[in-house]
């Protein structure tokens, strides 16, 4: 027993000390085969036979890119998706038919942006990537000096959009592309990863040494596994048209010149190290198995022989069969004369060993191009669709219909946000009213009513189109718009609707959820209502309302003029007497005419009335002792309306035939009081009783409102204009010649009332008495400026004449922000826009004037002649114009633009500088000088605060793109940004723009490069005619927000047609043209300027300029 159990143990002795010996054995072996295989464990080491990749390829349809994908998709387990933008650098169809033969080996195209980050997102979680290889990138040394920022976006911000992305699933495996072009002409050859790469040579080189830097960083900050591929001279099949093998067959086979570089200095010339593209495949497919040890892996994959452009031409004419016609040239500064891939490092971990030599690899491109080549061919002789063309066809429908979803998601995130940024303002609001005991009702926008089929139109605040039959959505802007009671199905959001029986049936509303949407909410409480002044507003859910004129006036709620003896008189004096040039005048010229009325039966003037006498109706003789009597009232009508304007005779209406009935009009000097005063080179002349017209003087014809020479009419001598002294004689009435008009209408005077939008002004605080001293004196509001130097902003509190200097530029969350640019052009604009500003709003106000080539002070003392309405914040902000650098000043002054050369100053560009010269703003409304409000700004303001845009401006519905910029507009934009330019699309007028300056801020550096790149292409291929405004068209393209066009009024200094309705409803009128306001000569609509221009000199005297400042000057004939 005990010798059987010995025999055991020494059976088992033996059996452990061979399995001893066969481990040993295993171990030395493994080890030295790990050994040649990695040296050492700890530089990295392979993942051989790992399970199927799921790979996404960007730049698929690029060269590198397609053979990547189809080795890839050899290994059917493999989940292949490639993604490329397909720009045109070069022949897009070579990438389509590259695209369409991966889609055939079943790989996943998509056309689409590696920038696109929601995009990337989205594919990694569809597919769980494990692997990126990412190849896409804008390629080319030569082209990176014409179009650097391309390299920027495609090469950088791109490689980070793809970065940020990797953060989210870190176990997913980098590789990416750079390239040879790191080393720079300054290293040695072979180049070695241990040299040095931080002299490059060109903008593409540095775009690759900053994708290095980004790997590196991103691996280090948030461990992502990075490897750098440094390609060399990539040629092969399926090539790129810009690289020497194939641009040089390309250029035999069509009998053109081969340029071919040469170094004086240098015997060899120009050597590449040509690799073929199956050899860079087999190393990058080594590189995805390849794990790094540290951050920063990258590897040189070329052949490791350097050949000289002469060499690979005599292979490249011998396989074709063709000689070249070479062309020498000199080597370009960009160029490095030789490139060497050192492969010790790719041999030694990623086992990399290239076997093409270039005659063989050049044989089998020729192979390969001369197939695809005459396939090419024989597709454009037919002119019939390829199947690749049609496939991607598909492709494009599907990106735009990716970019139309995307966006949707893009503007609910903006609404999200804009609706976080709201309730901040609101609470801050909130607080603000609570700490100053003002009570503040909260506006409960909670339920709506909806009406299907129906709509209630006009009244329109926007269009957010992107939120159509979006309810929820709509529900949500409308609750953050203020002034917002209703919006439809369509996306336009309403500040009224009309009474519930006006609203129309919409034939297009066939959605169970299509139609109005109104709040129930009170608008009388909430102030959103149109009730006039003098009137009570009642609530009539939902949404609605009825006005009511109040105790002593008259009217339909809408229109309420005051009652005669129900009024103070003084207070309409001050009220209406900016219509007319003064009281005085319209007093001394009744009496002149010997206070005659001219009588028109049955007529009556729109518009212009003031005040009613309905107790008088019909009694003409008190009707005309009050009309008399009141300095204002030019004309009445036997309704008793009393009128203080009277519209052009062609627009009057019959609404009577009694004869008895109609409208009396003093016969006095309408020409000096009428809003549409004669033209130039014209006269006011009688036609008749009460009835005057402007005509021309010879050679001169009246033609649209203008006094014009015609091309067939003689010269002749200009006349001067003669005075029409008024007649004088006893009071008496003239009939007029009866009237044309005879169709029978019989009204009451609720329904010939006119519609008069007329707001009240209130009168500015009463001076304080001056001193007996100076009480005889004009008043001398300019202070000395001791420092004519003074280029410094200058900040202060505005009261009538009063400017009381702040220490500095005090900004207010609750001021409604207005910025004006001036130089000497425009400055005598700025006292009446100031002036309107601050008449109509009743929000406190806060003006930044920046000044262009003028001195502050000199602005200053200017304003300081005029005794302003109400009180205001201002600041005077030089801009300095070495601010536009050689980018602007080069192209700013165009020669032949003949009207628009007076665009080409520097106040126009002083407003893409906005951003820097106010730091501490973050939105502006931004007014060109030549304009003036008839209405409170705060609705306007009230709109673009919530825009997420850069710009948010007013419609012009007629004028879109395509009638301002060439058809050559649209192509730049599209290679420029990759998008298309909507030409269709309605423009707006950069006059009157919001702008978000916060956003400007972050965007600065792209939006100046793009300003300086469209005026560099204006001057090159002359885009458009029509100064700054194109460029803000365009930087701002698909970054801007629309508003309603009733708005704005422009035109004014150019139209000669605008009709005197439009110019009393329009909330700002705009002078844009040539023909400003100021301009005495040439002036059009000068009575609507002048009714907003402040009080001059406080009525001592006039402004005028003296040297260098502004002052008040007593007229030569007045007494001291």
């Amino acid at each position: 027993m005990s010798r059987q159990r010995s025999v055991l143990l020494q059976q088992i002795a033996l059996l452990c000390l061979i399995l001893s010996i066969a481990l040993y054995l295993y171990a030395r072996l493994s080890s030295a085969f790990f050994y040649q295989l990695n040296s050492s464990a700890t530089e990295g080491s392979f993942e051989r036979n790992a399970s199927p990749k799921r790979i996404l390829v960007t730049g698929g349809a690029g060269f590198i890119g397609f053979h990547l994908a189809k080795a890839l998709a050899a290994n059917k387990k493999n989940v292949i998706v490639a993604l490329d933008n397909f720009n045109d650098y070069y022949d897009v169809k070579l990438k389509i038919d590259r695209a369409y033969e991966l889609h055939q080996l079943g790989v996943t195209v998509h056309n689409d942006d590696v920038c696109n980050a929601d995009f990337l997102h989205a594919l990694f979680i569809r597919h769980k990537f494990t692997h990126v290889a990412h190849l896409a990138a804008q390629a080319g040394v030569r082209y990176s000096l014409q179009n650097p920022l391309a390299y920027i976006r495609a090469n950088v911000e791109c490689q980070v959009a793809l970065l940020d992305v990797l953060r989210s699933f870190k176990d997913v495996k980098l590789v990416y592309a750079s390239s040879s072009s790191v080393y720079g002409k300054e290293s040695e050859v072979p180049f070695s990863l241990r040299a040095h790469t931080d002299r490059p040579g060109n903008m593409y080189a540095a775009s690759k040494k900053t994708d290095e830097l980004l790997g590196y960083h991103y691996c280090h900050a948030y461990n992502i596994s990075a490897v750098g591929l440094r390609f060399f001279t990539v040629y092969g099949p399926w090539g790129r048209p810009d690289m020497a093998v194939y641009k040089f067959a390309e250029s035999m086979l069509d009998g053109k010149e081969v340029p071919l570089y040469e170094d004086s200095s240098d015997p060899i010339g120009l050597g590449r190290d040509f690799t073929y593209i199956e050899d860079i495949v087999q190393g990058t497919l080594a590189s995805l198995d390849y794990v790094p040890s540290e951050c920063g892996e990258r590897f040189n994959l070329g052949f490791g022989n350097p050949v000289s452009l002469p060499e690979m031409l005599n292979i490249l004419q011998h396989e074709l069969n063709v000689t070249a016609k070479i062309k020498k040239s000199p080597l370009p500064p960009t160029e490095i004369l030789r490139t060497w891939a050192d492969l010790s490092t790719s041999t030694q971990m990623l086992g990399f060993r290239p076997e093409t030599a270039l005659r063989l690899g050049i044989k089998k491109f020729v192979v390969w191009y001369k197939g695809y080549r005459l396939r090419r061919k024989d597709q454009d002789e037919r002119s019939l669709p390829s199947p690749s063309a049609t496939w991607f066809r598909g492709l494009l429908a599907e990106k735009k219909d990716r970019a139309k979803r995307s966006g949707e998601d893009s503007v609910k995130r903006h609404n999200e946000e804009l609706q976080r940024r709201m309730q901040h303002q609101r609470n801050k609001y909130y607080e603000w009213a609570k700490q100053h005991d003002i009570e503040v009702s909260e506006l409960d926008k909670s339920q709506f009513s909806f009406f299907q089929g129906l709509d209630s139109s006009g009244n329109d605040l926007i269009r957010m189109a992107q939120l159509k039959n979006d309810i929820e959505g709509l529900k949500a802007a409308c609750r953050e718009m203020v002034d917002c009671l209703a919006f439809n199905s369509e996306g336009v959001l309403k500040r009224q609707v009309r009474e519930q029986v006006k609203w129309e049936k919409v034939p297009f509303f066939q959605g169970e959820h299509q139609g109005l949407y109104v709040a129930n909410v009170n608008p009388c409480k909430a102030n959103l209502h149109d009730c006039a002044k003098y009137a009570q507003c009642t609530p009539i859910l939902p949404a609605q309302y009825s006005c009511r004129c109040k105790q002593g006036y008259f009217g339909n709620g809408k229109l309420c003029l005051p009652r005669y003896a129900e009024v103070d008189p003084k207070e309409l004096q001050w009220e209406y007497a900016a219509d007319v040039l003064s009281i005085h005048n319209v007093t001394r010229m009744k009496e002149e005419s010997g206070q005659r009325m001219v009588f028109f039966q049955g007529l009556d003037s729109p518009n212009g009335d003031y005040l009613v006498a309905d107790k008088y109706r019909g009694d003409l003789e008190k009707l005309k002792e009050i009309c008399i009597k009141d300095p204002i009232c030019i004309a009445v009508n036997t309704n008793g309306l009393m009128k203080r304007r009277i519209a052009d005779k062609s627009t009057w209406t019959l609404w009577t035939n009694d004869p008895q009935q109609g409208l009396y009009v003093f016969d006095i000097d309408y020409c000096s009081l009428a809003a549409e005063a004669c033209p130039e080179h014209a006269r006011c002349t009688r036609v008749s009783a009460g009835h005057f017209t402007c005509v021309c003087h010879p050679p001169y014809s009246l033609i649209e409102g203008e006094c014009i020479v015609k091309q067939d009419a003689k010269a002749q001598p200009v006349l001067k204009p003669e005075a029409i002294v008024p007649k004088t004689g006893k009071p008496n009435i003239e009939q007029a010649p009866p009237s044309e008009k005879s169709k029978d209408i019989s009204q009451n005077i609720e329904a010939v009332l006119p519609v008069l939008k007329a707001e009240a002004i209130t009168p500015t605080e009463k001076e304080p008495a001056e001193s007996s001293e100076n009480s005889n004196k004009p008043s001398q509001n300019v202070e000395a400026v001791e420092d004519t130097q003074n280029v410094e902003a200058m900040h202060f509190n505005v009261k009538a004449t009063q400017f009381v200097k702040l220490p500095k530029r005090i900004v207010s969350d609750f001021d409604i922000h207005i910025i004006h640019s001036v130089d000497n052009n425009d400055l005598l604009g700025i006292p009446t826009l100031v002036n309107s500003l601050v008449k109509h709003t009743n929000q406190s106000l806060h003006i930044h004037i920046v000044v262009c080539n003028l001195k502050p002070f000199f602005l200053l003392s200017l304003l300081k002649c005029f005794s302003f309405h109400s009180e205001f914040k201002l600041s005077i902000v030089p801009f300095d114009v070495k601010r536009l650098n050689d980018g602007y000043l080069n192209y700013m002054q165009r020669p032949g633009q003949g009207l628009f050369d007076y665009l080409s100053n520097c106040a126009n560009y002083a407003r893409f500088f906005f951003y820097e010269l106010l730091p501490d703003l973050e939105v502006a409304i931004y007014m060109d000088t030549d304009i003036v409000l008839q209405s409170d700004i705060k609705s306007l303001w009230n709109r673009v605060t919530k825009s997420p845009h850069t710009i948010t401006a007013i419609e012009r519905s007629l004028h879109p793109y395509k009638q301002i910029f060439s058809p050559d507009t649209a192509v730049i934009f599209s290679q420029r940004y990759t998008r298309e330019m909507d030409m269709e699309a309605n423009s707006y007028n950069a006059g009157v723009f919001a702008v978000n300056l916060t956003r400007w801020r972050q965007r600065s550096k792209v939006i100046e490069d793009d300003l300086q790149f469209w005026m560099k292409q204006n001057v090159d291929k002359d885009l458009w005619k029509m100064g700054t405004q194109p460029l803000m068209l365009l930087t701002f393209h698909q970054d801007s927000s629309l508003l309603p066009a009733h708005f704005h009024l422009p035109g004014l200094g150019w139209k000669t047609d605008i009709s005197p309705k439009a110019l009393r409803n329009a909330s700002i009128l705009h002078w844009s043209g040539s023909r400003k306001p100021w301009r005495g000569d040439q002036r059009l609509y000068y009575s609507y300027w002048k009714a907003q221009s402040p009080l001059e000199c406080r009525g001592y005297g006039v402004c005028e300029q003296q040297e260098e400042i502004w002052r008040c000057v007593q007229p030569a004939n007045s007494t001291q």
